[in-house]
């Protein structure tokens, strides 16, 4: 990939993980009680699977609470308790399973915080901020006034590139709750992306003032700073986050998308993998270790790497430019670029005729058209 996309798909990336990163702490869904049930012999075996659900996710074994809740679901299918506290112990697992699971607790429960917040969470973290916002405008309609849904459904309306809106719907909440810092990190975030970077800054620096150890206000000031030009500044905020917290998945990867962007790749390729271990699976934190891992001249690692933040998100047809440049750049299989390329071209349909793709799928057609050729000449074992 080129330097310039290699370079934008780094900026993308450290907005779309810090608001994701805010999205996430607008509520997280807790296993909820079971509810009684009557004493027949289904309902009873439902409850004794939710029971042990609950006792498995208060020792945080997330993946086993999941499956006796899965369990609980299937005997009482129309239980929207059973499928949001299944939900709940999926994404606590990065179980990217977790959005489907959220969307059928909605389904049943319209009124659902929780299943709203989840459902909305999960698209978010597929690069779908459209479609979460969607989901949160129709749980804004039967709850207008609730903070925490304005505050998400803000962050979304930014990620979705509506910033302006954002805004608006942050100073909402910060009309009726001055001290909501999650709102006033919304509200600066917005404010930077339209380019009004002082009054970014006053929003950020306000809610440092009343969460002075808010690592994620400190993460939003760094994304200010980038925006000022200022990387060395960036990279000491979030240096400073991740001296408090190694772990702190959105500074590592905003730090993974300063480097990237400065083609430091190897600490672009830890950063990012230290996000992706602390549950930030997000595309573009996986595509950023993808590009990080192309910058080492790693090819089989920056395929793989794309290749999951492609299957995660199907609809993102530039992550199949990404991966032609790199079957065909380092690892010289014309046959995998040629996929690549198409698909590209296929996802792409108003391409200009001068567009540079057009031009590898004829090379590379003819190189594969070759290479099958000579294999029937020369067979194996002669």
């Amino acid at each position: 990939m080129s330097a310039t996309s290699s370079t934008s798909a780094a900026r993308r990336s450290g907005r779309a993980v810090l608001l994701a990163a805010l999205v996430s702490g607008c509520g997280a869904a807790a296993v909820p009680r079971p509810a009684p049930v009557a004493a027949d012999p289904i309902a009873t075996q439902a409850a004794q699977a939710y029971d042990e659900g609950v006792a498995l996710a208060r020792k945080a074994a997330w993946t086993d609470a999941a499956a006796r809740f899965a369990a609980a679901a299937r005997l009482r299918p129309d239980d929207a308790r059973a499928w949001l506290s299944q939900a709940a112990c999926q994404e606590h697992a990065g179980d990217a399973a977790a959005g489907e699971t959220y969307a059928r607790a909605l389904a049943l429960d319209a009124a659902s915080l929780p299943a709203a917040l989840g459902a909305a969470r999960a698209l978010v973290a597929r690069e779908a901020p459209a479609e979460a916002a969607v989901v949160l405008e129709r749980a804004l309609a039967a709850q207008p006034d609730d903070s925490t849904l304005l505050v998400a459904l803000a962050s979304a309306r930014c990620l979705a590139g509506y910033a302006d809106e954002a805004h608006v719907l942050a100073r909402r909440v910060i009309t009726v709750e001055p001290q909501n810092v999650v709102a006033l990190q919304v509200a600066g975030l917005a404010q930077a992306d339209l380019g009004h970077l002082e009054l970014a800054e006053i929003y950020l620096r306000a809610a440092l003032t009343l969460a002075p150890r808010d690592l994620d206000v400190r993460v939003g000031l760094a994304v200010v700073a980038a925006r000022r030009g200022d990387d060395a500044r960036a990279l000491a905020e979030l240096d400073a986050v991740l001296a408090i917290d190694p772990a702190h998945a959105a500074a590592n990867a905003d730090v993974g998308a300063l480097a990237l962007a400065n083609r430091d790749y190897d600490r672009a390729a830890r950063a990012f993998a230290a996000a992706l271990g602390a549950g930030l699976t997000t595309c573009a934190t996986t595509s950023g270790l993808g590009f990080a891992l192309e910058g080492r001249k790693d090819g089989a690692g920056a395929v793989a790497a794309l290749e999951r933040a492609r299957a995660a998100c199907p609809d993102d047809g530039d992550l199949s430019l990404a991966l032609g440049d790199v079957s065909e750049g380092l690892l010289r299989d014309h046959a995998a670029a040629l996929r690549h390329y198409r698909a590209y071209a296929g996802a792409h349909p108003g391409l200009p005729a001068g567009h540079r793709v057009f031009g590898l799928i004829r090379s590379l057609t003819d190189l594969v058209a070759a290479g099958d050729a000579q294999a029937v000449d020369s067979p194996p074992g002669r």
